[in-house]
């Protein structure tokens, strides 16, 4: 459970108030399961889209061997991996992780921090889980189509050395 501070003296942010472009806010109750589940969805959605152009423009020539071979120096695949990276390639993923959040924050006119709290844990689940070689029987990332998971993205890795671990590069781009 999300829970946060309705005091103005404790957390410094004046309760309910929007934060930028994203329209997030802190204070005040967090929102209903369901509108949690639809925003972090489209998150994913966007997410999903980003990380396709990008993952494809670091296995082009120019930023393979200068960027994205970092990722790629663990031969076995264990969860951990998918932290490892390039400077260049920690910011790819910084927008490609945010910028569709708060594109559903912007549209939806309000965006919790609870939001962004599951939204980056069903995240780092998901990354971790599909870089750790295992199909646990037990993940929702091999079954949730969206999601290549790990079996999908190992070998994807050995046959092509090109990702397709997510839904756009398995149905709109062979």
């Amino acid at each position: 459970v999300c829970m946060w501070s309705d005091s103005e003296t404790e957390t410094g942010i004046e309760n309910n108030k929007k934060h930028g472009w994203a329209n997030i806010r802190f204070g005040g109750a967090a929102p209903k399961f369901g509108t949690m589940a639809w925003q972090v969805f489209l998150g994913f959605l966007g997410y999903d889209f980003m990380f396709y152009w990008s993952h494809r423009l670091l296995h082009s020539p120019q930023f393979y061997k200068r960027v994205h071979k970092k990722h790629h120096m663990f031969h076995t695949p264990i969860g951990i991996s998918s932290a490892h990276e390039h400077v260049v390639e920690s910011i790819f993923q910084l927008f490609n992780w945010y910028i569709p959040l708060g594109v559903v924050g912007y549209l939806a006119g309000d965006l919790h921090a609870c939001t962004i709290f599951y939204y980056n844990v069903f995240r780092w689940l998901e990354a971790v889980d599909a870089h750790s070689g295992y199909k646990f029987p037990f993940s929702p990332f091999h079954v949730i189509p969206i999601f290549g998971g790990a079996t999908r993205y190992t070998n994807s890795i050995i046959a092509t050395n090109l990702s397709q671990a997510n839904i756009l590069s398995r149905t709109c781009f062979n």
